[in-house]
């Protein structure tokens, strides 16, 4: 991810594109940090119905012996990993991305371009270590192929891909009514927040009969977290107008 923003940076100074607006960080500090925090919050109510609907349909299993002290530190580490995930994600993907795409090529292809990328670098894997006795001339090429081993059965990727495109979708949207990438870095992080916590503080339950409702991504987001964020991108691109400035 540091190496396409890097990449990035390159082209967006070439074609005169490298400034606060195209990036999405052309609001006041003030203004930025709260929509940032309204985003955190709202990435936490999104998660909010998935979460109780995991537990409810018991497609997830709490761990027995979870203390309110770990608690408090997964929250730490999640709020950690969410903003750096976010800051770094949306920088890249609503920021750089949608702005160059969008002021060559319209609204339309700076959501859905970036997005399609967005979903997919998910799924890039791989062990990017050879051991010393093992390396040849085809190990860049090996590993390259590793990373892009998960793509030999897209369709177990399919429900993932779709909600992580949805995801995609909602936080471009919001960068399209606010102008700014604020809110969308703050959403995104703390949806991630909540998934860190719920990742290590439970587990899938492989005999639900609903399990096939999430993905072998990461356990959360499957088929019902696509419908979730599709009704929550309709209900956002419908009532979230933007703002009126003087």
């Amino acid at each position: 991810m540091l190496l396409i923003m890097a990449g990035l940076v390159i082209f967006l100074r070439r074609w005169g594109l490298a400034t606060r607006d195209v990036l999405g960080y052309s609001l006041p500090r003030r203004e930025f940090v709260g929509q940032l925090s309204i985003g955190f919050a709202a990435g936490f109510v999104l998660m909010v119905p998935l979460v109780l609907a995991l537990f409810g349909l018991g497609i997830r299993m709490s761990e027995t012996d979870f203390r309110p002290i770990v608690l408090a530190t997964l929250v730490g580490q999640g709020v950690v990993t969410g903003l750096a995930v976010g800051f770094i994600e949306e920088t890249c993907f609503r920021g750089a991305m949608y702005g160059a795409i969008r002021r060559e090529s319209g609204a339309v292809l700076a959501i859905v371009l970036p997005t399609v990328l967005y979903a997919a670098a998910h799924f890039l894997g791989g062990s990017l270590r050879i051991p010393s006795d093992e390396v040849t001339f085809l190990s860049g090429p090996r590993v390259v192929a590793d990373m892009f081993a998960s793509f030999q059965q897209p369709l177990g990727l399919l429900d993932s891909f779709l909600a992580l495109s949805a995801l995609g979708v909602l936080l471009s949207v919001i960068r399209l009514r606010t102008g700014a990438i604020a809110g969308a870095i703050g959403l995104h992080a703390g949806a991630v927040c909540v998934i860190v916590v719920l990742r290590s503080s439970s587990h899938v339950n492989a005999d639900s009969h609903w399990a096939w409702l999430v993905g072998s991504y990461d356990g959360v987001i499957g088929w019902m977290g696509l419908a979730w964020i599709c009704l929550v991108t309709a209900l956002t691109f419908l009532f979230l107008h933007p703002p009126q400035r003087n």
